[in-house]
């Protein structure tokens, strides 16, 4: 049995080259069935945030591609500010580059 990290270090071929051969052993659906889970993935998110709303539960919308491919890090603080923890001001990519290791 191999286990991996669910992230690399920067730099860590190794990691990096398992992480890709894992990649490579999904599949994933196309055609009629990608449209299928796309569709139900729009449902379940609209009752997701339909419970939330019913319930008075505070929450933050965030995306992938602004935390992860932005050089600015609003995001990260709009978390940490919503949560109450870590900086929501003055926090640089940087920082958060190091902090992820």
């Amino acid at each position: 049995e191999h286990k991996i990290a669910s992230h690399c270090q920067v730099g860590d071929e190794e990691c990096i080259k398992m992480h890709f051969e894992v990649e490579r052993a999904l599949l994933f659906p196309t055609g009629r069935d990608l449209l299928k889970q796309i569709d139900e993935d729009v449902q379940n998110r609209k009752t997701l945030l339909a419970a939330l709303q019913r319930h008075n539960i505070e929450y933050v919308k965030v995306t992938y591609e602004k935390l992860y491919n932005s050089q600015s890090s609003e995001e990260w603080m709009r978390i940490f500010k919503h949560l109450g923890r870590g900086p929501s001001v003055g926090l640089t990519m940087k920082e958060v580059t190091r902090a992820m290791g």
